[in-house]
């Protein structure tokens, strides 16, 4: 029988996480509206759609993965949070998917991902219907 490698992490489910207000406001301030990656799947998509998934053993699988066949890997970060509701829904939900994202991005740095190969962004995405948290290789 032969062995199977992981490709990338299974999307684990997660909902809002608590905030974490550690994060100073130029580190906060680093994140910019990007695009997905053109063409990219992610390495791993963690779903904040509901409350204490956890998502730091598939996450590890997936990085170590990466590194060990891309040792000088980067990765791009990527909030999302969906476009539906009115203006204050919005707001309040991409406030949600930053801190989402911060909380994977110090999970990241805590696995030994130095933080200056990880590029912190977010998208707004009608496709979206919670709070998601993808990781690309790049």
């Amino acid at each position: 029988f032969a062995a199977t490698s992981v490709a990338y992490a299974p999307a684990p489910m997660m909902q809002q996480a608590q905030p974490y207000d550690d994060m100073s406001q130029a580190e906060s301030a680093q994140m910019q509206p990007a695009a997905l990656p053109a063409g990219g799947r992610p390495l791993a998509k963690i779903k904040f759609d509901r409350e204490n998934v956890e998502y730091e053993q598939p996450l590890y699988i997936a990085v170590n993965e990466a590194l060990e066949r891309y040792p000088a890997s980067r990765f791009d970060l990527v909030a999302v949070h969906p476009s539906a509701g009115n203006a204050a829904e919005v707001a309040i939900e991409s406030t949600r998917a930053r801190r989402n994202a911060e909380r994977v991005l110090r999970t990241l740095t805590q696995m030994g991902v130095p933080s200056e190969n990880i590029d912190l962004s977010y998208e707004q995405s009608d496709a979206a219907s919670s709070n998601e948290v993808h990781l690309f290789l790049k």
